[in-house]
């Protein structure tokens, strides 16, 4: 709800309150809030492929843009004859699958791997610290 007033009080700086962003927003904050009491809305949001998408969302946010254009362009450069509305497929998929590959094998890794780091610091500066004060 907290979330609802303040997309209310920035949307008159955004077009209003009946802009496209708006009501997009407005709609998805009614459709969670009333996930909560309805057990058949409960079940489509917890679908598979929902879940699928909400996994690979963020890898695919990073790289989607520019990397899509770029496919979509050298892909029409070398095979012209493909019609315009089918260029996109291909380049759409590879990037489907390397946000699915980021979430699942890079992502955790990076994260072990930093946290890790992280831990031996702090245990290098802890020793020293405690040295430091023994002296």
């Amino acid at each position: 709800l907290i979330g609802f007033f303040i997309a209310l009080l920035s949307a008159r700086s955004l077009g209003g309150f009946l802009s496209i962003s708006m009501m997009f927003a407005t709609t998805l904050v009614l459709i969670f809030a009333f996930s909560m009491l309805n057990q058949t809305l409960q079940k489509i949001l917890s679908n598979k492929l929902l879940g699928f998408v909400g996994f690979i969302s963020y890898p695919l946010y990073l790289v989607h843009e520019n990397a899509l254009v770029s496919m979509i362009v050298q892909l029409h450069h070398y095979f012209n004859w493909i019609p315009g509305i089918l260029l996109p497929v291909l380049p759409i998929l590879g990037i489907i699958l390397t946000a699915w590959l980021i979430a699942r094998y890079l992502e955790p890794n990076l994260r072990k791997l930093i946290k890790n780091s992280l831990l031996k610091i702090r245990n290098k500066l802890t020793t020293q610290y405690k040295l430091i004060k023994n002296e």
